[in-house]
């Protein structure tokens, strides 16, 4: 494993260290697209704490995002799981999103 692969890894589980965060992927895995402000709503977290997890989650790669207009709106990176899937031989609907 290259050195560059590992510090992916690490990455990775330095975004999800946090039980913001983990409520953040648990939401996003289940009602799918959502901005910032219905994300803080349903997990019952400040808007400026949701704000910043989700910084933290996009340069771990485990959410993307699409500007519409005035409004962020955030997703669970479909391609990071799928290739993480093989990197970690995780089932990750049993360990992180359920």
């Amino acid at each position: 494993m290259s050195v560059s692969q590992m510090e992916e890894q690490v990455n990775v589980f330095n975004g999800l260290t946090d039980k913001v965060r983990i409520s953040i992927v648990n939401y996003l895995a289940e009602h799918g697209e959502s901005n910032v402000t219905q994300i803080a709503k349903h997990i019952g977290v400040l808007i400026v704490n949701v704000s910043h997890a989700l910084k933290v989650l996009k340069a771990s790669k485990l959410v993307t995002f699409r500007r519409d207009g005035r409004f962020i709106f955030y997703s669970l990176n479909s391609k990071f799981f799928n290739k993480a899937n093989k990197t970690f031989k995780f089932d990750w609907g049993k360990i992180v999103l359920n």
